[in-house]
């Protein structure tokens, strides 16, 4: 299936935010077009927002499961809604690369504008697999993989810090995951896209961004799992 054009999706469109693990659909954010260009696409969530969550089989909190078992036991969806860290996000994935951060040349990261309590909180770089851009019909989608290691700055880009070291460390060789080889590239695209933020990217960040007035809440569609 080709992908969408560039500039095909209207603002205010529904998109699912996917992300994948094994061959399975793990995770799922409902989220609203706010910008379709060549230079960025630009999503947006908030509070109550519909999503699945991949949670532990055997009950237990993600939170309070330690690795690797959260990476190894089984795990089961669970219908949820936004919840934070960020009250909202407005999510930019790059369309294309100041220079190469994946084997294939493409953008492996996404750059997360991130308000808590109507406040900007802070620019949460996102490590993940280049992005699959998809529609069927009227469903939207963008698959990609998370990486588990992320880079948060602060809005006025002037300290930053990894955020979950450990735990991508710790999954780096697991079965289903990334190998060293490819851990040292995802630590390469963390540099870049750190690179990019702190140079004043992406241009929609000036923190006044509010969602359209007119929005009401999407609803999860009961195909969420479908494969492009």
């Amino acid at each position: 299936m080709p992908a969408p054009a560039v500039g095909e999706w209207p603002a205010g469109a529904v998109v699912l935010w996917r992300y994948r693990r094994r061959d399975r659909i793990s995770h799922v954010q409902t989220t609203r077009v706010v910008a379709d260009t060549a230079d960025w696409l630009a999503l947006y969530w908030g509070e109550g927002y519909p999503r699945i969550e991949s949670t532990m089989a055997n009950g237990r909190a993600l939170k309070d499961t330690p690795v690797p078992d959260r990476y190894l036991l089984p795990r089961v969806h669970q219908a949820t809604a936004w919840r934070g860290p960020g009250s909202r996000v407005l999510c930019m994935v790059p369309r294309a690369p100041a220079q190469p951060t994946a084997a294939d040349g493409q953008p492996a990261y996404s750059v997360w504008l991130m308000w808590e309590a109507g406040q900007p909180a802070c620019y949460y770089i996102n490590l993940e697999a280049p992005h699959q851009q998809w529609q069927h019909g009227d469903l939207r989608g963008v698959d990609t993989v998370d990486h588990e290691l992320d880079v948060l700055v602060s809005p006025d880009r002037a300290r930053w810090r990894f955020k979950d070291e450990r735990e991508f460390e710790v999954a780096t060789g697991l079965p289903g995951y990334w190998t060293a080889e490819e851990a040292a590239r995802i630590r390469a695209t963390a540099e870049v896209a750190r690179a990019r933020v702190l140079a004043g990217e992406p241009a929609l960040d000036d923190w006044s961004y509010r969602p359209t007035s007119s929005w009401t809440l999407p609803k999860m569609p009961t195909n969420w799992d479908y494969e492009p």
